[in-house]
């Protein structure tokens, strides 16, 4: 009985401070699946008091997105912490907190969100050495790797982001993707109310999506990505970058495989996949994840400049075009920071 008392007061709280609190329902005939509360009533911490979800298929599928939905509100309010004080946190739940790089002390789970650009060596500055120990524990990293600076500096940028760390030295390309497919891939619909149960819910649900594209070997895993979207031959919006991403895993085999495996997460029908073919029957699927959309669209003659300048080669939007970690930073800066 006291617990149920606690909670109808969290509730209350929420709904008779509408100016600090934010309660988030998704429900589906009439039934809630989720409930969630973002208290905003200190100015750098989106705290979490409630969240929690019905025990059914869409549990983890649901908890996930309103993590990401947490950590894109957090961004873009410029808060740099996250903390959910849920008590009710079972082994499911936790395995979500975790994927979405939070990490538990003592009854919280929290994550910080840094949005700069940094070197590696400069990291303590912005967190507390506890702070950093916390995410170093949480890292299952081997010391005697030989990529061990390299996972180190990666794990970091993931667990801080959108932090970027500037000397980390990883792949980076400038990745072509039509404007059909942009449009349902990175329009921002964060605080749309979701429509669960239309066709492609559950592309608006996941914290990662698949891409496919011909199965080029020029593009490698873990990689950074900048999304050039395509001119709009419909609305004649001209060619610009949008947005960045992670490349978390890529896979190469039978076109049928690699739709079936990944159909979840995709936005093409199997007629989409079977363009992109080669002669073999075999396609590339990538994984990406954590996408951030810029404020502003980088125009296609600044990329074309930039390229000239920085890397002295044309910029050509059919293929992955692999570019300079400063490269990546001066459209990174002119499109968000």
């Amino acid at each position: 009985m006291k617990k149920l008392i606690t909670f109808k007061k969290k509730i209350r709280k929420a709904l008779s401070s509408p100016h600090e609190y934010e309660l988030i329902t998704i429900s589906k005939s009439e039934e809630i699946l989720a409930l969630v509360i973002f208290d905003r009533s200190e100015n750098e911490k989106l705290s979490i008091p409630i969240f929690r979800f019905l025990n059914n298929s869409l549990r983890i599928t649901l908890s996930k997105h309103l993590l990401f939905k947490a950590i894109l509100t957090s961004t873009n309010e410029n808060r740099s912490l996250i903390e959910i004080l849920e008590v009710y946190i079972d082994e499911e739940l936790s395995n979500s907190l975790k994927e979405a790089r939070f990490i538990k002390t003592e009854e919280k789970w929290k994550k910080i969100n840094l949005q700069k650009i940094i070197d590696f060596g400069n990291i303590k500055e912005l967190i507390s050495e506890m702070e950093y120990e916390e995410i170093e524990d949480s890292l299952i990293l081997d010391p005697g790797d030989e990529n061990y600076e390299f996972q180190k500096k990666y794990n970091l940028e993931r667990h801080l982001s959108p932090l970027k760390i500037q000397d980390l030295d990883i792949p980076t390309f400038i990745i072509s993707i039509k404007a059909v497919w942009a449009e349902q891939l990175f329009n921002d619909r964060s605080n749309e109310k979701l429509h669960l149960f239309e066709s492609k819910n559950e592309l608006l649900l996941n914290r990662e999506n698949v891409y496919y594209r011909s199965s080029s070997r020029n593009l490698s895993a873990p990689a950074r990505i900048l999304w050039y979207i395509s001119k709009n031959p419909i609305t004649k919006e001209k060619g610009h970058i949008k947005a960045v991403s992670y490349i978390d895993e890529i896979f190469i085999d039978d076109a049928k495989k690699l739709f079936k495996q990944f159909k979840q997460l995709g936005i093409y029908n199997w007629k989409d996949i079977q363009k992109t073919i080669d002669k073999n029957g075999k396609i590339m699927a990538f994984v990406f994840s954590d996408t951030e959309l810029f404020k502003r669209p980088v125009d296609l003659k600044f990329i074309k400049g930039l390229l000239k300048t920085k890397e002295e080669k044309k910029f050509m939007p059919l293929s992955p075009t692999k570019i300079k970690t400063e490269t990546y930073l001066a459209i990174y800066k002119k499109g968000l920071l």
